[in-house]
C-alpha cells in the first residue's frame, strides 16, 4: 500500500524547521516506533525515553532520507538501529538493577552493604559473582 503523499509535504516542512509539521510527523509514526521499541527494548530503558531518542535521531538525519523507500520504512530502520545500538551498549556496560535480583541475591547484597567489618571469603565470592 503506498504511503500517503502528505508525508513528503510534512517532511519538507519539518526539514525547514516547522514545529507543527514535526509534531504531525511524530503523531503519524509514533505507533510504528513504539511497536518497534517494545519488541527491542533494552532492560534498563523506558520505552518513552527510547522512542524520544529515536525521533531525535529521525529529525537529526532528515536530510539523509532520499525518498527511495517510504518514509515509514526509513523511520523503522532508524528505530531498529537505535534499539540494537542500545542493546549492544547494555551488553558492553551491563547495569545490574536492584529489581533484577531475586530475593536471595538482594538479601546477600544488603548484608554485604550493611557490614562494617570484612566479609567472609564466601560472601566476598558471592558478591563478586553478583557484580559480574
Amino acid at each position: 500500500m503506498p504511503e500517503p503523499i502528505f508525508d513528503r509535504a510534512w517532511l519538507e516542512r519539518a526539514k525547514s524547521g516547522e514545529d507543527e509539521a514535526a509534531r504531525e510527523l511524530i503523531r503519524e509514526h509514533y505507533s510504528l516506533v513504539i511497536k518497534i521499541v517494545r519488541g527491542h527494548l533494552p532492560r534498563r530503558m523506558d520505552e518513552e525515553d527510547l522512542a524520544q531518542m529515536i525521533f531525535v535521531k529521525v529529525f537529526q538525519k532528515l536530510d539523509q532520507y532520499n525518498e527511495s523507500a517510504p518514509l515509514s520504512h526509513w523511520i523503522s530502520r532508524v528505530a531498529v538501529n537505535t534499539c540494537l545500538n542500545e542493546l549492544r551498549s547494555e551488553k558492553v556496560r551491563p547495569e545490574l538493577r536492584w529489581a533484577d535480583l531475586n530475593e536471595d541475591e538482594a538479601s546477600a547484597l544488603d548484608r554485604v552493604l550493611e557490614q562494617k567489618e570484612e566479609a567472609s571469603a564466601d560472601e566476598q565470592g558471592a558478591t563478586r559473582e553478583l557484580a559480574s
